[in-house]
């Protein structure tokens, strides 16, 4: 696992391992290991990314991701990366306009 630290403006990486590290020589307590990972940019997004799939698939199409017409993760892994290749932005991913131009969608609501 890596992690991004900024400081004083400059960004460095900070692995798992360095934290890991800090704890056992003392140079880190639990919660500014806890603390340096909840407000790291990539675990904030990652985690936004993680929820706004199901999200999603919830508001757009009144499902649960693995529900039917799916019996897996496959498409909410497909969505997942498909919003992480553009750091979040679904727009960009286009993610509500293919739900809206789906057939799910479209049975759901209406072609209106």
């Amino acid at each position: 696992m890596r992690l991004t630290q900024t400081r004083a403006g400059r960004s460095r990486r900070l692995s798992a391992n360095t934290l890991v590290t800090g704890l056992q020589n003392g140079t880190e307590t639990r919660d500014t290991v806890l603390r340096k990972i909840a407000e790291d940019n990539d675990f904030k997004t990652s985690q936004s990314n993680r929820a706004f799939c199901p999200d999603d698939t919830s508001d757009i199409c009144g499902r649960n991701p693995t529900e039917a017409p799916d019996t897996d993760f496959t498409g909410y892994d497909f969505w997942l990366t498909k919003l992480n290749q553009f750091n979040g932005n679904f727009i960009q991913a286009e993610m509500v306009k293919a739900f809206i131009i789906s057939t799910e969608y479209r049975a759901r609501f209406g072609s209106q």
